[in-house]
């Protein structure tokens, strides 16, 4: 091949001109062709202006590429140009070459080709590459929007740093999930459309997981957790301390009472504890005022705690698969309950005063022991047009 269609940028970069098309090369394995040249022309008062606008940017996310957009187009404009594939294999080397001995400067670089490219000559070994992706991928993770983390983590992005640059990645609340995770060694798991495992555990098969919001932790999830009352209490009691949890889960941890740090959760508004050896709920479970949903089926309750009847924002309560015999006349005070699932339990009777409950829609009762003496209670809730099965 001719020198004229042929360039090594670096140990690792190479152009060549092929069939009349520039196609790049990294680490002799072909990259990718350049389908178009892109000039961004960029002034020397934008490159200067650079670091202010930067803090603007907001990245969107492609299948296979992040692109990113200022709130100024003065950046960069993107200008098509008609010339020879030998001019085109020229101007995208001087584009390249200028890319290369800046550094890898991402500024000097269309979008849609910078970050893939930076990403693959890290993966073949170049270490200045390497330093830059890292950097790239936590700006992207700090600045951008939840679907871009969620792409970064999706995709193993996330895999190129190291764990004390991955924790400094998250909100500061993510210290308290760090020590309940180390504490108890366990797995810790960013949910996201792929569910990643970021901190793994060797031999450990439990795990605590959580979710961002607007880069607040809004839901954490243990699962396979066998952990004691008071370890138990004291984790509920530290997660009390992260004012944005609004959604906890519990499904599966051999819990055997829902104890009284849960008080402490002020701010959720579900939590789903089926599944477990449950025997008593804490009568603190009364301050979760916000709380609007309480699942806890499939477990060994025989009561609720008459502190039920603050949950004034409770709009639907699963308990069926418990050993529940009576339910508290508090929960007439649940006005805004649409949903009560109460089905394969050992009820004898339900309180009269369920038929104050003006948002009931659905009742499930099945499979209990209700007593004649109910007839007449489920007979008004008929007549409300609230579905009794």
């Amino acid at each position: 091949m001719s020198n004229l269609s042929k360039l090594e940028l670096n140990k690792y970069l190479t152009l060549k001109l092929e069939n009349g098309k520039t196609v790049i090369y990294v680490n002799g394995v072909l990259f990718r062709q350049c389908k178009y040249l892109i000039l961004n022309e960029i002034s020397g008062e934008c490159l200067l202006d650079y670091e202010d606008k930067l803090k603007k940017l907001i990245y969107d996310v492609s299948e296979t590429s992040i692109d990113t957009q200022t709130e100024d187009s003065t950046l960069g404009e993107e200008i098509e140009v008609d010339i020879s594939p030998e001019e085109e294999f020229w101007s995208h080397s001087s584009n390249l070459q200028a890319w290369v001995e800046s550094g890898y400067d991402t500024r000097l670089l269309h979008r849609n080709l910078a970050f893939p490219l930076l990403k693959k000559l890290c993966d073949a070994g170049d270490w200045k590459a390497k330093k830059l992706f890292k950097e790239e991928i936590a700006f992207r993770f700090e600045k951008g929007s939840e679907a871009v983390r969620d792409f970064l983590i999706a995709e193993r992005y996330t895999d190129y740093l190291n764990e004390i640059d991955l924790w400094n990645l998250f909100p500061p609340e993510i210290q308290i999930i760090r020590e309940i995770s180390e504490k108890f060694k366990v797995n810790l798991r960013v949910y996201t459309s792929k569910d990643v495992v970021l901190f793994n555990k060797k031999g450990s098969h439990n795990q605590l997981g959580f979710n961002l919001k607007n880069n607040k932790i809004n839901y954490v999830s243990f699962y396979r957790c066998k952990l004691t009352e008071d370890e138990w209490n004291w984790a509920l009691g530290k997660l009390g301390e992260i004012d944005s949890i609004s959604h906890l889960n519990l499904i599966n941890n051999n819990l055997k009472i829902i104890p009284d740090n849960i008080g402490n959760l002020r701010n959720l508004l579900s939590l789903d504890a089926s599944n477990n050896l449950i025997e008593e709920i804490s009568d603190s479970i009364g301050n979760l005022r916000k709380l609007k949903l309480l699942f806890v089926e499939n477990n060994n309750l025989s009561s609720f705690p008459n502190s039920l009847g603050n949950l004034i924002s409770l709009e639907g309560l699963r308990a069926p698969n418990n050993k529940l015999g009576q339910l508290p006349d508090s929960i007439s005070k649940l006005k805004s309950l649409k949903y009560l699932i109460l089905n394969n339990n050992n009820l004898k009777s339900i309180p009269e005063s369920i038929g104050r409950l003006n948002s009931l829609k659905t009742v499930f009762l099945h499979n209990n022991n209700l007593m004649p003496p109910t007839e007449p209670i489920l007979k008004k809730l008929w007549k409300k047009g609230i579905i009794v099965l």
